[in-house]
């Protein structure tokens, strides 16, 4: 059955073009295709709502006048061109699509009005208090942890090939490098006289500060297992053999709600100005003949 909003149809094509988005969304956010098959039905359903309420908030647009001007639009234009090579690359672009520069101005008329509209419904909302922010905190304060961090110099030697004799000379290399560290030679110096990774020779090795996620499982397994101050041992990884020092380390912590507070006071806002909109975009429902 076709929806129609006060007689205007929602067509299947406007609705997979969202789905469309959105699945292209939680894949780029990692969630597995698989994952995101299971929820093709509210996937689509989301996106039904999606087309109602964009609908809805242009013909609230429409009754209120709002429309982008001249100005807005040129500039815009010369924006989104910009960014693509230049005005006359742009058209080019815009052509071989099969689109034309009108309908580039009114798409970005047809966003202006959306967005105009949605400020308006929410500009009331006050900033979030300090109360409302500290229930925030509370209630999410796995968002305010500052991660394990470690502060390491590394020195890499890369085999000149993958062959087993070049990987010998290399892993020999290292042990020999190991070695003059150990007995008293500066790790710095070392780094930016044999070094393969470029901190060697720009910063003497210094990675600066890094949390996990950020190296390769095994740099990254043993970094975290040091203490300041230790040398490691030869590590063998994709990109070759390392050792690696240690200057420093941050356990992870809760950070407190003083050193938070900004935050928690723009996420206990959003949180509130979300809800204006649903419930403006409710009223804009109950107000408008819908038929599913």
């Amino acid at each position: 059955m076709a929806i129609k909003i006060n007689g205007f149809e929602i067509t299947d094509q406007m609705i997979d073009y969202e789905v469309e988005r959105a699945t292209n969304f939680y894949l780029m956010q990692g969630i597995p295709q698989a994952e995101i098959d299971k929820d093709k039905a509210a996937i689509r359903e989301a996106a039904i709502e999606h087309c109602i309420a964009t609908r809805l908030m242009l013909e609230e647009a429409e009754k209120q006048g709002i429309k982008a001007s001249e100005d807005h639009i040129k500039d815009q234009l010369e924006k989104i061109a910009k960014s693509n090579g230049g005005m006359e690359e742009f058209e080019k672009r815009v052509k071989a699509s099969g689109a034309s520069l009108e309908m580039v101005k009114a798409q970005i008329d047809f966003n202006f009005k959306l967005m105009t509209v949605e400020k308006n419904a929410v500009e009331k909302v006050p900033e979030a208090t300090e109360e409302d922010a500290r229930k925030y905190y509370e209630a999410h304060k796995n968002q305010f942890c500052e991660e394990e961090q470690v502060n390491a110099l590394h020195i890499l030697i890369t085999p000149k090939s993958k062959s087993d004799e070049d990987k010998a000379a290399a892993l020999e290399e290292i042990k020999a490098i190991r070695q003059r560290i150990v007995d008293g030679a500066e790790f710095i110096k070392e780094a930016e006289l044999h070094s393969a990774c470029p901190s060697g020779k720009q910063n003497g090795g210094s990675l600066g500060w890094f949390g996990r996620g950020m190296m390769v499982k095994e740099f990254e397994d043993a970094a975290f297992s040091m203490k300041p101050g230790d040398l490691s041992d030869v590590i063998e990884t994709q990109f070759g053999y390392h050792i690696i020092s240690v200057n420093d380390r941050e356990d992870a912590r809760q950070l407190e709600f003083e050193e938070v507070k900004a935050e928690a006071v723009n996420a206990a806002t959003s949180i509130a100005k979300e809800m204006e909109r649903s419930r403006f975009i409710e009223e804009l429902k109950s107000k408008a003949t819908i038929e599913r």
